[in-house]
């Protein structure tokens, strides 16, 4: 399977998802390494996986996607870079939510805005 590189720098492949093989379609590799859907009228879900392939293949080429093989050691650190950036940015909001949720969940916050 070929994964390419889009013009923002997020990697695209295709997978099945949750369909155990029943469905094939395009996904965008998120920070966390959870996959998200490329909706297009140009790459619908498809039944198998080549079919997929090919419509994510013609994608790439007419925007000029560069296949992730195809990308230097720089480039590739680049990319583990800012992966690294959006999976702290993501831990750290995560945890001020959950701050969040404790202090409302304790009624701190009701206490306070009644002084």
């Amino acid at each position: 399977m070929t994964k390419y590189i889009d013009g923002n720098g997020q990697i695209l492949k295709v997978s099945s998802g949750i369909s155990n093989g029943e469905t094939w379609m395009t996904c965008r590799v998120k920070p966390s390494g959870s996959l998200r859907r490329v909706k297009s009228k140009f790459l619908p879900l498809r039944g198998t996986k080549e079919e997929a392939q090919r419509d994510l293949d013609v994608h790439a080429a007419t925007y000029g996607f560069k296949k992730l093989s195809e990308i230097d050691s720089y480039e590739r650190k680049k990319i583990a870079e800012s992966f690294e950036v959006d999976v702290e940015y993501a831990i750290r909001n995560a945890k001020v939510y959950v701050n969040w949720e404790q202090i409302r969940l304790s009624g701190e916050f009701e206490r306070e805005k009644k002084r």
